[in-house]
């Protein structure tokens, strides 16, 4: 993304929750009008081998950003302990 608050927001969670996605797609638009307009965050993320996609939708466009990045976090990790539980039920 850059040096913006979006990419020292997306470092920080990566630094909290110790993940190491890539951000391959980012992309916000505003899905209604005037003061309180709401703004969707869309995200693609790639970890280990699979991509994985969110959105999130606020009127702080920060904080759909932060919201969409930390699902993919999740999915990342739900996806990741599911894989292992089934290689070790094998």
């Amino acid at each position: 993304i850059g040096n913006g608050a979006v990419d020292a927001l997306y470092t920080a969670i990566r630094e909290a929750t110790g993940s190491d996605l890539n951000l391959l797609e980012y992309k916000l638009n505003s899905i209604s009008r005037g003061k309180e307009a709401l703004g969707r965050a869309s995200i693609k993320v790639s970890y280990n081998g699979k991509s994985y996609t969110s959105k999130a939708i606020d009127t702080d466009i920060l904080k759909a950003s932060a919201l969409a990045f930390v699902d993919a976090v999740n999915m990342a990790v739900v996806d990741t302990m599911v894989s292992n539980h089934e290689q070790a039920a094998k």
